[in-house]
């Protein structure tokens, strides 16, 4: 799938290139492309869970490249994020992904990989980060 977005600074809505709520469950995110989403390019919320969020292409997120806020992820790997203002991926409020590995992040902001607020990544391996005012953040 490509996802597009062509005015990325309307300040109408909050705009996701896939948004997975309210407990959606095993989900795969595979193989797709999200440009300029105004918040974030894949974003798990509220219980929801992915098996797989590989081999997707993000660039100009205004937030986060990915993020996992209260939810669960097993593998995210393969991935490409470029741009993203804020973080490539994002992994806050109690979550818990398995494995991060292989992603390539440009240019993400604050952070490449960022975790905190009671979350956990238990595997991080073979993740190109450059351009990230600090490669990886875990609390």
């Amino acid at each position: 799938n490509k996802i597009s977005f062509n005015n990325p600074t309307s300040k109408t809505g909050l705009c996701y290139g896939i948004q997975l709520t309210n407990e959606s469950t095993n989900n795969q995110v595979i193989a797709n492309a999200i440009v300029n989403p105004k918040t974030h390019g894949i974003f798990l919320a509220e219980g929801s869970s992915a098996t797989k969020i590989e081999s997707n292409a993000i660039s100009g997120a205004g937030r986060y490249g990915i993020g996992v806020q209260g939810s669960k992820a097993t593998l995210i790997k393969g991935n490409t994020i470029k741009n993203a203002k804020e973080i490539g991926i994002s992994v806050i409020k109690s979550s818990s992904v398995g494995v991060v590995a292989d992603n390539i992040l440009s240019n993400t902001g604050s952070y490449g990989i960022y975790a905190k607020n009671k979350s956990k990544i238990t595997s991080v391996y073979g993740n190109v980060i450059t351009g990230a005012d600090r490669d990886i953040f875990r609390q």
